[in-house]
């Protein structure tokens, strides 16, 4: 092996190493932040600050898009500023931060 396949073969280890790192660093950050969660669901208080109601669940499509929008919700590291949104019934700066947006805006009436 010459010092050209050996220089390769150390940058494609640490290219790994830091590859394996920066996604555990994010699940960990994750699982953190779902451990500290305080148990409200910051989703169902926009929805009814809004005058909009949390959608009834006949289909498996409505459970998952339900499902996934209340991960989004627990798993969000904004809740301080959304606390502070929700409380000055701020929605258009909600918007901007809250990854649940196009779910909410696809429970709107048409």
């Amino acid at each position: 092996m010459n010092t050209l396949e050996t220089t390769l073969l150390m940058l494609l280890v640490v290219l790994a190493v830091v590859g394996v790192s920066a996604g555990a660093y994010a699940v960990m950050n994750s699982a953190l932040r779902m451990l500290r969660y305080d148990g409200r669901l910051r989703l169902s208080e926009a929805l009814h600050g809004q005058n909009l109601a949390l959608p009834e669940v006949h289909s498996d499509a409505a459970v998952r898009a339900l499902g996934i929008a209340t991960r989004r919700c627990v798993t969000c590291a904004e809740h301080a500023r959304c606390d502070q949104l929700l409380a000055a019934g701020d929605w258009k700066m909600l918007r901007e931060i809250c990854p649940n947006t196009s779910y909410i805006d696809g429970l709107r009436p048409r």
